[in-house]
């Protein structure tokens, strides 16, 4: 099995198609961030340099090298992330989500100098309840709302298990549509249960050595 190197890019098998996904950065303290693009493939692309070059849905700290040695997801090729996406240091993080109102409350935080501001986002328009107000308020679950500054961002305070992860990979969850997150428990099943198929016979090898 080839040797993990950063710029890896790798391609996981979902109901809908092939997701493709790269190692892009190694951040200190922080660990592995995977970058994932859009769309879905039925094999290689012909454009996969030029996929991987361009913008990510989302990035996310993740260690997919772990799927990739269970023969989870495929290694396509490997490219150089481009420079002009440089990580910033700034995250979205999903601090809490409030039950029966439809509202979620995010964290743009920094964490190279652990300073935060926090959002309140509303997906149905209507009013925010009064213990909320001191935060400022959003229209929508996307970045759509938030100010102008962060508008760009990608990164995700996320850290996904495996199931989760793969999860995610299907929906068409993204910076621009954060609600198909929230309805991830279906597919995390599913991909619980090939998770253990996968590594049921790689066990079973393993006791009969």
């Amino acid at each position: 099995m080839k040797r993990e190197n950063l710029g890896d890019v790798y391609a996981f098998k979902t109901d809908r198609g092939y997701r493709i996904m790269q190692w892009a950065y190694n951040i200190e303290k922080r660990g592995k961030y995977i970058k994932v693009f859009d769309g879905f493939f039925d094999q290689a692309p012909d454009n996969l340099q030029e996929i991987v070059q361009g913008d990510c849905l989302y990035m996310l700290p993740f260690p997919i090298q772990r799927l990739y040695k269970k023969g989870i997801v495929e290694l396509w090729g490997n490219f150089q992330a481009p420079e002009h996406s440089t990580f910033s240091g700034k995250h979205i993080n999903f601090v809490h989500r409030i039950p029966g109102l439809n509202i979620i409350i995010f964290e743009i935080g920094d964490m190279f100098t652990n300073k935060s501001i926090y959002f309140c986002g509303d997906m149905t328009g209507n009013a925010v309840p009064e213990q909320y107000r001191n935060l400022s308020c959003l229209n929508s679950w996307n970045l759509d709302g938030f100010p102008e500054e962060f508008k760009q961002l990608r990164a995700l305070n996320l850290w996904a298990g495996a199931f989760l992860f793969m999860s995610i990979l299907e929906s068409d969850f993204s910076v621009k549509n954060f609600a198909p997150f929230w309805k991830t428990e279906e597919a995390e099943d599913k991909y619980r249960a090939r998770y253990y198929n996968i590594l049921a016979p790689q066990k079973r090898a393993d006791a009969d050595k």
